[in-house]
């Protein structure tokens, strides 16, 4: 993130009135400052509210301190852009806000000429990214707020700008701090990594296979099953992420198997973990879960007209139908 303000071309303190044109104040509003006395001397023009105009156009009107900026005070750039707010010893510190020539702006505190602490950065659309500033740069521990109203953490917003942009490393080290401390939504998307683009990123393949620690648990740091152990973790915290992307995870490993080949209670599982996700209540990925119940429940009844009088009650059937059977009830109400 720039730098708000540049530092003055012709400096207050230093130039004295070359190249600048300064007026003393007189009644400026909103200053509880005298009025500084005459044109601008360092020495003369402290502890008072001045007007100093700058030979490109640029103005600040404040209060000074031994020739400086200082307290309170406007400053208007030539292209257009201002800052309103705290001054200390010359540059912006405290709290301001500052007004850019695109329509965004920026409100909270400034230390030594730049963003750092609480903050917003209000964009031309109405977006903001409201949470903590450093340096001039926005963190990760933010908010964002989009124009339509949907908030989001600022980290998550990286996530998948770094995913869009197919930086996956960026991603793994924005999300594994955060997952391992036990941030739902970050386990579930470490474990979306782990689960699309494992292979893409050299950082998630060294994190994995480090968990392996004998050829005898070699088959547990798969990227199957180290995204299957987020996942879980994240749907176990009652997340709806963790919940839809667990019962995925495990109904697309046994539908694509052969029929005979199914596990009944993997599938079993995997239908319990979607209607956890439906009737989450934060309603995110009910019409997609739905959607395949649906088609499921379908599927089921179709495959039931051809059974013999037996099967109606469970007996010799494919897994797949078994299982929707066990858990959306013989009505299939419960999946309805």
């Amino acid at each position: 993130m720039k730098r708000l303000l540049p530092v003055l071309v012709c400096s207050v303190l230093f130039l004295g009135t070359t190249g600048c044109q300064i007026t003393s104040s007189t009644g400026l509003t909103g200053i509880n400052l005298p009025s500084c006395p005459g044109s601008y001397d360092k020495n003369t023009w402290t502890n008072c509210a001045g007007t100093y105009t700058y030979a490109d156009g640029s103005k600040y009107v404040g209060g000074y301190k031994d020739g400086k900026r200082h307290g309170q005070g406007t400053y208007t750039s030539a292209n257009g852009e201002k800052y309103v707010g705290e001054f200390k010893d010359g540059i912006e510190h405290g709290q301001g806000t500052a007004f850019f020539t695109n329509g965004d702006k920026y409100v909270g505190e400034f230390k030594d000429g730049t963003e750092h602490g609480q903050g917003s950065y209000i964009y031309a659309d109405g977006s903001k990214y409201v949470g903590q500033f450093k340096d001039g740069e926005l963190t990760l521990e933010g908010t964002d707020i989009f124009a339509d109203g949907t908030v989001q953490k600022h980290w998550l917003t990286e996530v998948f700008k770094a995913n869009r942009a197919s930086n996956y490393d960026r991603s793994f080290q924005i999300l594994r701090p955060r997952a391992e401390s036990g941030n739902a939504q970050a386990q579930a998307q470490l474990g979306l990594l782990f689960h699309g683009v494992d292979l893409k990123s050299k950082e998630a393949q060294k994190f994995r296979l480090s968990r392996c620690t004998s050829k005898w648990t070699i088959g547990l740091c798969t990227p199957w099953h180290t995204a299957y152990h987020w996942y879980s973790m994240s749907a176990e915290q009652n997340h709806p992420a963790g919940q839809y992307l667990l019962g995925m995870l495990l109904f697309e490993s046994e539908n694509n198997k052969s029929r005979k080949s199914r596990d009944t209670d993997r599938i079993e599982d995997a239908l319990e973990w979607l209607l956890k996700a439906r009737n989450n209540p934060v309603d995110t990925y009910s019409d997609e879960v739905q959607s395949l119940l649906d088609e499921l429940v379908i599927k089921a009844k179709t495959y039931m007209k051809g059974k013999p009088w037996y099967a109606k009650f469970g007996f010799g059937i494919e897994p797949m139908a078994e299982a929707i059977l066990e858990v959306c009830g013989r009505s299939m109400s419960r999946c309805q």
